[in-house]
């Protein structure tokens, strides 16, 4: 571990210079992020947040109405500590944390410099009753019924699998997958979080920075299907594609931080555009 690296209660802080704001995917935390801080923290400073139920944090106090709006309080809440009131800030989300960095840089959007969104999962911009909607919608149907039955490993094994391919929950070893398991409850809060969303759009179409979309060649048609949505939308957009799938930025370390740094260092001394 590198020793000038900071780690706190729910979050990391490393390097000097542009902030960077790393949001990651659900079942994971501040931890997938350590190879981009190593390859960025020389000319940036990165902190990675766990998002809530993830890494240090606990799960929402109030479940029955857990939102996206949640999670933007808990990373104000650390901004408000790590940076000054009205410092810009790079922005970097992947999957779960993709859709919650979309809502964040709509209620801050005077702060964010540029956005960087590897397969945003903002269901909620799925068309009802079209396939990806019908696909996503059945996976949690699936994963429901599991956790009625209280047989958290089998509702882990089917949310691994569905974004990782089949069989690669019985590839982990006992203790990945009993930390996975433990992630499950709010894994299906993010779910209610991410079909519950508000946000439209219009409302996207709003955001006038740089923005980096990143998806993978192989990844589920939910999130190809809300990615190409998003393509159509957002402004100001570069678009690229990875080899793997959903969880490339985890199976596919190099080649998507290549994209994020390049990314990243190209817009560093620029001002974003609003």
């Amino acid at each position: 571990m590198d020793v000038n690296m900071i780690i706190k209660k729910g979050y990391i802080v490393h390097g000097h210079g542009p902030v960077i704001v790393l949001l990651h995917s659900s079942m994971s935390s501040k931890e997938q992020w350590k190879p981009l801080i190593k390859l960025l923290h020389p000319r940036f400073r990165l902190i990675a947040i766990d998002l809530s139920g993830y890494g240090d944090n606990e799960l929402p106090q109030s479940p029955q109405t857990f939102s996206t709006d949640d999670e933007i309080s808990l990373i104000d809440g650390i901004l408000k500590k790590e940076t000054s009131d009205d410092e810009p800030f790079h922005l970097v989300g992947h999957s779960y944390g993709g859709a919650i960095a979309l809502k964040f840089t709509l209620k801050r959007l005077a702060r964010v410099r540029t956005l960087t969104l590897f397969e945003p999962v903002a269901f909620h911009l799925l068309p009802p009753g079209g396939p990806a909607h019908n696909e996503i919608r059945t996976v949690v149907k699936r994963l429901t019924r599991a956790m009625d039955g209280k047989d958290k490993t089998s509702a882990t094994q089917i949310f691994i699998d569905y974004w990782s391919g089949h069989g690669t929950f019985e590839q982990l070893n006992s203790g990945n997958q009993i930390t996975f398991i433990q992630y499950i409850d709010k894994v299906m809060l993010d779910f209610q979080a991410l079909f519950n969303e508000s946000s439209t759009l219009k409302d996207y179409s709003t955001i006038w920075l740089p923005i980096c979309m990143i998806k993978g060649e192989q990844s589920p048609l939910s999130s190809l299907q809300i990615f190409a949505i998003l393509e159509q939308h957002l402004p100001h957009h570069s678009i690229h594609s990875v080899p793997g799938g959903h969880m490339s930025p985890l199976t596919h370390v190099n080649k998507v931080n290549k994209i994020i740094e390049n990314f990243l260092v190209s817009y560093s001394s620029k001002q974003a555009v609003i």
